[in-house]
């Protein structure tokens, strides 16, 4: 597999590549069966990242996130495009799908999270550059507004809703282009630019409000979470993400119902969002029941409606 995704990728990149140029070859195993491949050159500079697998539900999600980034690339507008990897080669090679993607520069976020003194940082700085780049896309991406009992997650979670549910059958929200894993991992910091990779999980069109629920309570959770386990995580950009580092019920609380040093800073970021998008604020609690259903499944979902507790806001 080695062999082939270099003479492929060497092929495609005969113009960046030469003898100083090196392969860094990540193996991602448990639910990642794909061969990962840097180019480095002699600067030790990412020329791009590569892909290749042979399993048929990774290919889906490597075909979702050349083709999302191929519309960003044919209908973004220049500074958008500029902040997200262009595809190079998307191809299949005998047994093989390869994907290779141009890389960008800069710092992935989450490596801001190693001392306890970057939490004001990344709360101040860096998560409104995250939210202005996020309202840029979703502004540029947007189809008009859809009912939420339209919405195939609706359906299936708004048994367990309840009286929220049935409040929520005739709120309309605009559909955009959701990231679907847009935390610190895959926000790159250059300067005063953010640039985002990882486009597996996107969806267009997609739910409202998804992407920022996600960041922030994954912010919450790395901000939170033992330094221990910080440095542990952050050794390396691409590593494979366990149940421990998904965010856990007592993160969605802590992020979303309970009073503490984020409570303000997070309420302030999902009102500034949905004024930016023309979203009913008091439509965020029901969007975030639904992301939770999604993200997480429909047990979490029922067990933080059953607690009562005051969504951030009302």
């Amino acid at each position: 597999m080695k062999d082939q995704l270099e003479q492929r990728l060497k092929e495609h990149m005969s113009d960046q590549v030469n003898e100083a140029t090196t392969l860094r070859y990540l193996l991602r195993n448990g639910f990642r069966k794909d061969l990962v491949v840097v180019f480095i050159d002699s600067n030790k500079s990412p020329l791009g990242i590569g892909y290749l697998t042979d399993e048929e539900g990774i290919r889906d999600r490597l075909e979702r996130q050349h083709d999302i980034l191929t519309l960003i690339q044919e209908k973004g507008s220049d500074q958008l495009k500029s902040t997200v990897p262009k595809p190079v080669v998307w191809e299949k090679s005998g047994a093989h799908w390869i994907l290779f993607l141009s890389s960008l520069p800069g710092v992935p976020m989450n490596q801001f999270f190693n001392s306890p003194s970057n939490v004001n940082k990344i709360l101040t700085r860096y998560l409104p550059k995250a939210m202005k780049w996020l309202i840029h896309l979703h502004k540029e991406f947007q189809q008009d507004n859809q009912s939420l009992q339209s919405l195939v997650n609706y359906s299936e979670a708004k048994d367990s809703l309840g009286e929220i549910g049935r409040e929520a059958r005739n709120i309309t929200v605009p559909m955009v282009l959701q990231h679907g894993d847009f935390q610190p991992t895959n926000l790159l910091v250059n300067g005063q630019q953010i640039s985002v990779v990882d486009w597996e999980y996107s969806a267009w069109p997609g739910l409202s409000l998804y992407d920022v629920f996600y960041l922030l309570v994954h912010i919450f959770r790395r901000s939170t979470m033992k330094q221990s386990r910080i440095r542990s995580l952050t050794k390396t950009t691409y590593r494979v993400d366990d149940n421990i580092n998904l965010p856990q019920t007592n993160d969605f609380k802590g992020a979303f119902f309970e009073e503490n040093r984020y409570s303000d800073i997070f309420k302030n970021t999902i009102q500034d969002y949905c004024f930016q998008l023309d979203i009913d604020p008091s439509c965020a609690k029901i969007l975030f029941y639904l992301f939770l259903a999604r993200y997480r499944g429909k047990d979490l979902m029922q067990v933080m409606i059953k607690d009562e507790a005051d969504f951030i806001i009302k």
